[in-house]
């Protein structure tokens, strides 16, 4: 061997070397962190004893709850209930079988070339909307603009059975509707909150088809309360709504807005189409205001003053002596109003309705339309800057109609119309010339009454041997009529009288 060849073999050993205690010296370094141990934990972040971290919760009026199993014989709401801590699977599980899908078909009537052609067949219209079961015998609570002019209501319910709906009752100006389904035994159905106690930045829940996308659930907070100046579709209405910024989409109408105890506090009805998270409920206590007379109805009777309002600005307050902006300045008396009658002045300030303190102007509107009719309530009111009382009896509002009490079990108006008593604010509403009697103020969609061509405004002078001359002559002449039969109505227009047959449901 040469001197050279033992020079490279000593070369090669000592480079091996080095690079082994290298290797060695690097994993002794990096071992501890590439081999865990049984006592290890991650380092725990300083936080500053100022700052507390927790999980979102519900504030201190609403308690932990948890699923409730309910017995289908005793008919209970289903319901969260205090236990453990409530999660939105719960309320899912629990609140997810009361809410129901509605599909509506509307019949359109022939085109111009369809008529000319002789006829041919009628087109479709098709809506979608939610609704939220409340009674354990199918009644369901809906968006009026759910049902309105449906010809045909479908309701699918969560475990996919269909029945055809019925309409109990609808109000247009609060957009609500009661329908029902006979399933032919007890449904789960929800339980109704307090809409008062909702504090804003509490969470809250949807459910609801939108798209028609069958029961999605969406969660959010409640991101205000109160808003007044909202006019779904640019219709005016006693509007209150609640805000919250869980998704509400086009198919959520009629769904319930749900709390963490479980509890119905709003129905879904509309949304602010310049931005995401905007949505729109009505108070669960204003919709329990309207449903007893949309039961006993089929509509909600309107009570009135016959004033109208406007709101108090600074510029008003020292020429109306006034201390602060609560109350509704009155504007208009309308002559002949319940208003009038009690010695209602414009410029008068009204600032208490029946115990209650109007702190905005827009809170005397409901209050009087919820009043009752017939019902004195005692009205306090600023005028020149002195206090007073006066005594209001309440009247029906114009136009709001009368129906006559039905049964429990009972869909519709028995002859599918609504009236009213004329008196000097009907006749001026309709342009009639007469007073008393009974005016036609709403023939129902889809009645016997429609299709026979009976329009608003018809007096109704007669029904069967019966001169009417009143309310009470026209409700007593149509109880008297066995169900089922066939009534002669004597209708009086601008046009003349005529007969017509209506069948009593």
């Amino acid at each position: 061997m040469t001197s050279r060849t033992k020079t490279l073999i000593l070369a090669v050993g000592v480079t091996a070397v080095l690079s082994m205690g290298g290797a060695l010296g690097i994993f002794v370094a990096v071992a501890p962190y590439l081999m865990p141990t049984a006592k290890q934990q991650p380092p725990t972040p300083h936080l500053s004893p100022k700052r507390t971290f927790t999980t979102p919760s519900i504030q201190s009026s609403v308690r932990p709850a948890s699923l409730k199993k309910t017995s289908t014989s005793a008919h209970p709401p289903v319901t969260i209930k205090p236990g453990k801590p409530v999660s939105f699977i719960d309320l899912v599980k629990v609140l997810g079988p009361t809410v129901v899908h509605i599909g509506t078909v509307r019949n359109l009537g022939h085109g111009p070339l369809q008529r000319w052609m002789g006829g041919g067949p009628r087109g479709r219209a098709s809506g979608l909307g939610t609704g939220v079961i409340i009674q354990p015998d199918g009644v369901i609570l809906t968006n009026n603009h759910v049902i309105a002019s449906a010809d045909i209501i479908k309701v699918r319910l969560e475990d996919k059975r269909e029945y055809t709906a019925e309409v109990i009752g609808r109000d247009p100006e609060t957009d609500l509707a009661l329908i029902r389904i006979h399933a032919g035994k007890p449904l789960p159905y929800a339980k109704l909150g307090d809409s008062d106690r909702l504090q804003i930045g509490e969470w809250v829940v949807a459910i609801g088809n939108p798209f028609g996308l069958d029961h999605t659930v969406t969660a959010g907070i409640v991101s205000a309360k109160g808003r007044r100046n909202i006019n779904p579709g640019g219709k005016r209405g006693y509007w209150n709504f609640i805000q919250t910024d869980a998704s509400i989409n086009p198919g959520n109408s009629g769904g319930p807005l749900i709390n963490a105890m479980g509890e119905v506090v709003g129905i879904n009805t509309a949304i602010d189409g310049r931005g995401a998270g905007i949505g729109f409920a009505i108070p669960i206590n204003m919709i329990k205001v309207v449903m007893p007379h949309l039961r006993k109805y089929g509509q909600f009777q309107r009570s009135w003053i016959g004033v109208s309002i406007q709101p108090i600005t600074d510029q008003f307050l020292t020429a109306l002596g006034l201390k602060n902006k609560k109350g509704a300045l009155v504007t208009e008396v309308v002559p002949g109003s319940p208003g009038a009658r009690a010695g209602l002045q414009p410029r008068d300030v009204i600032v208490e309705f029946g115990g209650k303190p109007i702190v905005q102007s827009s809170d005397l509107p409901w209050l009087a339309s919820t009043a009752g009719i017939g019902k004195q309530v005692l009205v306090k009111l600023i005028r020149k800057g002195k206090p007073q009382t006066v005594s209001i009896t309440m009247a029906a509002k114009p136009g709001s109609g009368v129906r006559l009490p039905r049964s429990r079990h009972q869909g519709r108006a028995e002859l599918g119309l609504v009236v009213s008593e004329i008196t000097p604010d009907v006749a001026k509403l309709f342009g009639l010339k007469r007073m008393g009697g009974v005016v036609i103020t709403m023939v129902e969609a889809g009645s016997y009454a429609e299709h026979a061509g009976v329009v608003r405004g018809e007096i109704i002078n007669q029904v069967g041997n019966k001169v009417v001359r009143s309310l009470a002559d026209y409700v007593s002449a149509v109880r008297k009529v066995p169900k089922g039969q066939n009534v002669m109505l004597l209708l009086e227009s601008q046009r003349g009288t005529r007969w017509i047959t209506l069948r009593k449901r």
